[in-house]
């Protein structure tokens, strides 16, 4: 199978389990089109935004080899309840990464929160904790939020929209360039019958079993290393990582990691790129140190009620 083919099964797959409409979600939707003039123009721009947005500015600073070695990767995104990434690979030595729009989802609305916290002065811990807390429920409970989120621009200034998706785009080209970079690293070579297994449409990261938690800091740091080479990365190059800052909060409130993880906490993730690669967030105005100091006060990142 190739990984065209494959996409189209899960799309196809996708199509036929989605029965239900959620009409907060269209409601939004239609609430975004409304205001703009030409539509033909922003179904365009949401079309391309995988392509042009986040997967362009990483593959433009890639040099030939590490072309080569990705140029059987196939890049899309599916509207599914899952909030992950995964890269598959197939039979025929080809790969597919998924961004599901669930987790695009989960960042944007990460980031449009903090803005809204930003805007109010003298917020308490707990005003904060309630209005994070959307954030770990629809990552336990994706069917019952799948309007989180569609842009805000009720509550948030235009101007903070905006800044809230340039956020985001820095943390799916991150989450992109990890996933990339199991594939550049080789980390799938030893996985087998991947298109049996992705015939069960569980979008779990397939190299689980035979992946180490080493390989998962390998990508980590191969991701840091392609993103540091974008010019505009140079000052806010902590802002892309800030995406295992998403993750930890989220960890935070569910347990993670348990017996089972086959991923290392993002907070050790943090640690690792900081021992790794903290010579290219030296002139970065929000400092790598000054993250991790903030995520290893855990008590602070847990909801109160």
């Amino acid at each position: 199978m190739k990984a065209a083919e494959l996409l189209s099964e899960l799309r196809s797959y996708q199509a036929k389990s989605s029965e239900i409409k959620n009409e907060e979600l269209i409601r939004k939707q239609n609430e975004v089109f409304s205001m703009v003039k030409n539509k033909d123009m922003i179904q365009k721009y949401m079309d391309n935004y995988i392509n042009d947005m986040v997967v362009t500015p990483i593959y433009n600073v890639l040099n030939e080899d590490e072309l080569s070695k990705l140029k059987d990767v196939l890049i899309d995104n599916i509207p599914i309840d899952k909030i992950n990434a995964t890269t598959f690979r197939t039979d025929e030595n080809e790969y597919l990464i998924i961004l599901t729009n669930r987790l695009m989802g989960l960042l944007h609305t990460w980031n449009e929160i903090q803005f809204k916290i930003n805007m109010q002065e003298n917020t308490t811990k707990e005003e904060v904790s309630k209005a994070f807390a959307p954030i770990v429920d629809s990552y336990l409970t994706p069917n019952s939020n799948q309007a989180l989120p569609i842009y805000s621009f009720e509550e948030l200034p235009i101007e903070y929209s905006m800044l809230a998706t340039m956020k985001t785009i820095m943390h799916e080209q991150f989450i992109l360039a990890h996933e990339l970079a199991h594939v550049y690293l080789g980390h799938l070579n030893d996985a087998k019958n991947i298109s049996l297994l992705a015939s069960d449409f569980e979008l779990s990261n397939f190299y689980e079993n035979t992946e180490s938690i080493k390989k998962e800091f390998e990508a980590d740091i191969q991701a840091v290393k392609w993103i540091s080479r974008i010019k505009t990365a140079n000052k806010c190059l902590s802002l892309y990582a800030e995406a295992l800052v998403i993750f930890h909060y989220i960890e935070c409130n569910t347990s993670f990691p348990g017996s089972k993880a086959t991923h290392p906490a993002s907070l050790l993730r943090l640690i690792n790129i900081k021992d790794q690669c903290n010579d290219l967030f030296k002139n970065c105005e929000y400092t790598l140190d000054e993250m991790v100091n903030n995520c290893l006060d855990k008590e602070s990142f847990k909801i109160t009620h």
